[in-house]
């Protein structure tokens, strides 16, 4: 039974269809989050990948 658009549905809708208050609210916390998520695993993966290199380092 379809109820209408989902919030999961509306996200996915082309931004021809969004008004400019759901545009600002997407951008502000859509895509900033993802971005911040993306930054912070880069992150993660770089401390883990000195990690690894300074371990080989030490072993021979």
């Amino acid at each position: 039974m379809d109820r209408g658009l989902s919030p999961k549905r509306a996200i996915n809708l082309p931004p021809a269809f969004l008004t400019p208050s759901i545009q600002e609210y997407h951008i502000r916390n859509c895509l900033t989050f993802k971005k911040h998520t993306n930054l912070r695993i880069a992150r993660r993966v770089i401390q883990e990948m000195i990690f690894i290199v300074r371990m080989f380092k030490f072993t021979f």
